[in-house]
């Protein structure tokens, strides 16, 4: 792995390089006290070893970090067990960091797992922001990506994905099939590239059948609960007719069956709703909420699997994976 520089570890701290070799050397002045004990812990954190003014990233600490953007989600709750139970396999820790979506937190996490000298690290994406891929690339850490893409990633960096877009094609299909034709689609984040290939499923299913896209019929949420109510909440008060509802994941899809009960609008009789993700609580719900199901356990598996073959140096034959996702028809849609 590449040596941790001086420089490194100056951005770490958020002080200059100067500050960092002063602190080094010994000398007491131009820099606070609060900064000196900071600058200590990292240069500690990371086993710095004076070999021509650089420090050597150290042997195997038989730790790994997992990095996602919602802990809470069922979904990544059983990304990251799989991760868990992989690791706990090999006799190694899972250290896990939660972004919430913040570019800012998914670096910061990166930065701090590296401090710590993790082994590996698997990473879903807080957003289209490319600094995270320039930070593992910079400090070389064997990386997976799991979920969600980055646009002008390295074609050789190893990943784990769904095909999102196909799978919202044959939900909306199924829909239109049922005399459907005002479909409500509830994207994520527009940055985030799940959301971008579950829109192109649903804008081309609708191209297919000959179906205008209705700005109107369109919101943006956050991948949340909250997000799914307030969108359908929106265009419930906004007066404008729809039949159907598809949410690019399961807990927006909650909300908006929320919404929809709250404003006393039969389901799935007047509107059929279709969710993304495949969550447990789907089918404890009322009515149970018709999916697309995603191999969460299996995608965090084989995303371990692939970084301890980086760790170990053992050869990937096919870096990116590709796993499949299934419809599941339930109580919200009338088949």
């Amino acid at each position: 792995m590449r040596k941790i520089t001086l420089e490194d570890i100056a951005r770490m701290a958020g002080v200059s390089k100067a500050t960092v070799s002063r602190v080094l050397n010994g000398k007491k002045d131009g820099y606070s006290r609060e900064t000196g004990d900071r600058v200590r812990q990292l240069l500690e954190d990371v086993g710095y070893l004076r070999t021509e003014g650089q420090m050597p990233y150290l042997g195997r600490t038989k730790s790994i970090g997992l990095i996602l953007p919602d802990i809470t989600n069922p979904f990544f709750q059983s990304i990251a067990d799989a991760v868990e139970d992989y690791a706990y396999q090999q006799d190694y820790t899972l250290l896990l960091g939660g972004t919430r979506l913040s570019a800012e937190r998914e670096q910061k996490f990166i930065s701090a797992f590296v401090t710590k000298r993790v082994d590996g690290i698997i990473m879903v994406v807080a957003s289209g922001n490319q600094t995270a891929l320039q930070l593992l690339d910079r400090y070389r850490v064997p990386s997976v990506l799991l979920d969600r893409r980055y646009a002008g990633a390295n074609p050789f960096q190893a990943g784990v994905f769904v095909d999102s877009m196909y799978p919202i094609y044959l939900a909306c299909e199924h829909l239109i099939k049922h005399n459907c034709q005002h479909l409500v689609f509830i994207s994520g984040p527009e940055g985030v590239s799940t959301a971008r290939e579950r829109f192109d499923g649903y804008r081309t299913a609708l191209s297919q059948y000959a179906i205008d896209l209705d700005a109107n019929l369109v919101c943006y949420g956050d991948y949340t609960i909250r997000s799914g109510y307030e969108c359908m909440a929106q265009i419930i008060q906004s007066n404008i007719h729809f039949d159907a509802i598809i949410a690019a994941n399961d807990f927006m899809a909650i909300g908006a069956l929320a919404a929809v009960r709250e404003a006393g609008i039969p389901v799935p009789d007047e509107v059929e709703i279709i969710g993304f993700d495949g969550i447990d609580i789907c089918e404890y719900i009322t009515p149970t909420l018709s999916t697309i199901v995603q191999p969460a356990y299996e995608m965090g598996r084989k995303s371990a699997e692939l970084l301890f073959n980086l760790i170990h140096g053992i050869p990937i034959k096919h870096p990116y994976v590709s796993m499949e996702a299934k419809l599941a028809l339930r109580g919200t849609t009338r088949e």
